[in-house]
């Protein structure tokens, strides 16, 4: 009879904690994936607002430099035109 009853608790249990066990670790083996996701993605953004910091460092660069030649141009017209009436 305890041969007979430690047989059903044994299968009961293996019956149990055997898909338990998997789904465990299954479980944990997606939340591993789901960290390193994150991980990478929150360093990719990190990534890009300091690359759009650098970006309009750029463009505010650029939009200065073309005003300056806008001046620059400006008096080289004149210079031309003050030669050509002399």
């Amino acid at each position: 009879m305890t041969d007979n009853a430690w047989k059903i608790i044994t299968l009961v249990m293996g019956s149990v904690l055997v898909p338990t066990f998997g789904w465990v670790w299954s479980t944990h083996t997606q939340l591993t994936n789901l960290r390193a996701d994150y991980e990478h993605t929150r360093l990719a953004v990190k990534e890009m607002k300091e690359n759009s910091t650098d970006i309009k460092i750029i463009q505010n660069d650029l939009k200065h430099m073309n005003e300056k030649i806008d001046d620059l141009m400006v008096l080289v017209v004149k210079m031309s035109q003050e030669k050509k009436e002399q």
